[in-house]
């Protein structure tokens, strides 16, 4: 029993133990970035979706979200999970065979969340309360700016993806000027201002505006440093992959 991280680009592995052996086979897996995210040298600073999980049901009867991990079983029951954590499942295996999990960072649910988490953390709020403010935040007529540069990073990491390297920078270029009008747009920053006060933030809009111009600047960055990775070793935003093996 192991997971194969060979389709992982080194950005992601998984790690399987055996809880029980009788008729079935009953492991728990968990799917988590590496240390290392090469570019930076620092840790992998996105979130990841598990956009898919496949296998064969005659070898498989289940794979639920681990009932015993509170916080993996969280995120695999959500189907994404953050920079430092994994995401944990609970498998049963009648005979020999795989699980595949599929994952993903350029779909607009893990592009949101990445988003998200580089603006509240700029201000101290913890990821745990990051839901709600995905929520708002995702409303294209209270936050137009922000949701441009959410299409304009999707449409980057899809070029990407296709090896169109000069539509990816330019779409990206798009999306740091998106998140520039943001810095400038009085009315979304007051909508931003509300927002942290949810989370008991009192900051005058001077502050706010220079935090949002840093929260475009990290942003642009992140995915900036996922095309590059692309260019350097053929990375596919849309391939990346952990399969587990029971033999």
């Amino acid at each position: 029993m192991y997971a194969n991280s060979d389709k992982a680009y080194g950005l992601y592995e998984g790690f399987t133990e055996i809880k029980e052996r009788a008729d079935n086979t009953i492991v728990d897996i968990d799917i988590q970035g590496t240390d290392i995210f090469p570019i930076t040298g620092g840790t992998i600073n996105f979130w990841t979706t598990i956009d898919e999980v496949t296998y064969d049901s005659a070898a498989v009867t289940s794979c639920e979200p681990n009932p015993d991990d509170a916080v993996g079983g969280g995120y695999a029951e959500k189907g994404i999970f953050a920079p430092g954590t994994h995401a944990s499942y609970r498998a049963n295996f009648c005979k020999p065979g795989t699980i595949t999990f599929k994952l993903g960072i350029a779909n607009p649910k893990a592009i949101v969340y990445t988003m998200a988490d580089i603006f509240l953390t700029g201000f101290g709020v913890p990821v745990t309360e990051i839901d709600t403010f995905v929520n708002d935040i995702s409303n294209p007529d209270e936050f137009p700016s922000l949701n441009s540069a959410m299409i304009n990073l999707k449409d980057a990491m899809d070029a990407v993806s296709e090896r169109k390297i000069r539509v990816a920078m330019r779409e990206l270029s798009n999306a740091g000027r998106d998140l520039r009008t943001l810095a400038r747009d009085n009315n979304q920053l007051i909508k931003l201002q509300l927002e942290l006060a949810k989370f008991g933030i009192d900051i005058g809009i001077p502050k706010l505006i220079l935090g949002t111009f840093s929260f475009a600047t990290k942003v642009v960055k992140i995915f900036t440093d996922i095309i590059v990775f692309s260019v350097q070793t053929g990375f596919n935003t849309k391939t990346i992959q952990i399969t587990v093996i029971a033999n």
